[in-house]
C-alpha cells in the first residue's frame, strides 16, 4: 500500500497546479451564451436534486388550498417571478438565455414536492441565476408562492391574468400595486390582501420608506418600494389615501367578534395588554386605522409581530410588546373584530 502513497501524492500535487494554472489563464469560458457541458449541466442537476430532497425532508407543509393564500402567491409570482420564469404558457424571453435556462414552471413544477419547492423559493439555487427569497423572515410569502405554483396546472394564461387583475389601462405606477392591492387599494380577492385605501397618507409614506429601508420586511414589499424614488412613494400614498374602502365580508361568528371587541376597547388588565383604541383608534398618523381589515392579514401581522419578523417604523415596539401577551385565540377574536367594523376615515 505504501508503495501507492507517493505517485498518489505526486498526482494530485500535478492536478491541483495545472487546476491552478487553467484558472489563472483565464481560458475557461463563464459566459452564460455558451451553456454547460453535458457532464458539467448532470453533476450540478443531480446534486441540486439531491440536496433538495434531502434538506427538506423535516419541513412541515401547511394546508395551501386556501384560495386566499394562492392569490398572494399569484401576486408575488407577477412581481418577483415571472419576470424569468414566464407565464403559464409563455417562457419569457430574458429566461431563455441564462445558463441554464429559467425551467418552463408547468412542466417542471409536477417532478417536485411542496417542501422542496418551498426550499428552492426560499433559498434559491447556486450556479443557476435564481435568487433566495429577499426577506426570509417571511416564510408565509413563500409558502403563498407555493401554493400559486401548485396551482398552475389547473390553469392557462386567461386564468393568470384575472388573478392578477392585470390592467392596461391604468397609471403604470399605480399598477405596480394593483396586482395585489387593486387599482383602488381594496385588493384582488376580499380577504387576500390588505386593505390600503384610506388609510393615513403619513402611515403609506412611512410604511413604504420603512421597506425600502429593509426595516419591514416583506420580499415583494421590499422589491416593490426599492424601484421607487421618494417623489413616486409621495405620490402612491396620497393616491391610496383618497380611496374608498368596502367592507370585507366577515364569516366570523358574533360571540368572536364580541370577545374581540371587548380587548379591542378595554384590553385585558388581568395580562398587562392595553386597548387596542388607545392607539389605533388615536389621531396620531403612525398607528393604522383597522376597521374593516381581513382578520386573515391581521392574525398574519400580529403573528409577525411574535416572531419577531415583521419590522417595521420606530413605533413597532409598542407592538412588539402587546402582542407577546395575546394568546392565538384572543389574537383570533380581535382580528375578527376589526374585520366586522365599517371602515370610515378618522384622520
Amino acid at each position: 500500500m505504501k508503495k501507492w502513497v507517493k505517485p498518489i501524492v505526486v498526482f494530485l500535487m500535478i492536478g491541483g497546479v495545472m487546476g491552478g494554472l487553467t484558472m489563472i489563464s483565464g481560458i475557461v469560458p463563464i459566459g452564460a451564451s455558451g451553456g454547460h457541458w453535458p457532464i458539467t449541466e448532470w453533476i450540478l442537476s443531480f446534486s441540486m436534486q439531491r440536496s433538495i430532497t434531502t434538506q427538506s425532508l423535516m419541513l412541515d407543509t401547511p394546508n395551501l388550498n386556501d384560495p386566499a393564500m394562492i392569490q398572494r402567491g399569484a401576486g408575488h409570482y407577477e412581481i418577483g417571478c415571472r419576470h424569468c420564469h414566464g407565464t403559464i404558457e409563455r417562457a419569457n424571453f430574458l429566461g431563455t438565455k441564462s445558463t441554464p435556462e429559467a425551467p418552463p414552471l408547468a412542466k417542471e413544477i409536477p417532478h417536485w414536492k411542496a417542501r422542496e419547492l418551498y426550499k428552492i423559493v426560499k433559498h434559491g439555487v447556486k450556479f443557476t441565476g435564481m435568487p433566495a427569497w429577499p426577506s426570509l423572515e417571511r416564510e408565509d410569502e413563500v409558502w403563498h408562492v407555493v401554493a400559486f405554483l401548485l396551482h398552475f396546472k389547473k390553469i392557462n394564461d386567461d386564468d393568470y391574468h384575472e388573478i392578477i387583475g392585470k390592467k392596461e389601462d391604468i397609471d403604470p405606477l399605480i399598477k405596480k400595486c394593483s396586482i395585489c392591492h387593486g387599482s383602488d387599494g381594496n385588493g384582488q380577492l376580499d380577504g387576500a390582501f390588505p386593505k390600503i385605501s384610506g388609510l393615513n397618507e403619513v402611515y403609506l409614506e412611512s410604511s413604504l420608506h420603512s421597506y425600502k429601508r429593509g426595516k419591514r420586511h416583506s420580499g415583494t414589499m421590499e422589491l416593490i418600494a426599492h424601484s421607487l424614488e421618494n417623489e413616486a412613494i409621495s405620490e402612491l400614498s396620497r393616491y391610496f389615501s383618497k380611496q374608498k374602502r368596502t367592507p370585507t365580508k366577515s364569516k366570523a361568528s358574533p360571540e368572536s367578534i364580541e370577545r374581540g371587541k371587548k380587548i379591542a376597547l378595554e384590553g385585558i388588565k388581568t395580562q398587562h395588554v392595553a386597548a387596542c383604541i388607545s392607539c389605533h383608534g388615536s389621531t396620531n398618523p403612525h398607528f393604522p386605522d383597522l376597521d374593516g381589515q381581513p382578520a386573515g392579514y391581521l392574525r398574519n401581522q400580529l403573528g409577525l409581530f411574535m416572531e419577531k419578523k415583521r419590522g417595521g417604523s420606530d413605533y413597532k415596539t409598542l407592538m412588539d410588546k402587546a402582542v407577546m401577551k395575546l394568546t392565538p385565540s384572543q389574537i383570533e377574536d380581535v382580528s375578527n373584530y376589526y374585520e366586522s367594523l365599517v371602515f370610515k376615515k378618522k384622520r
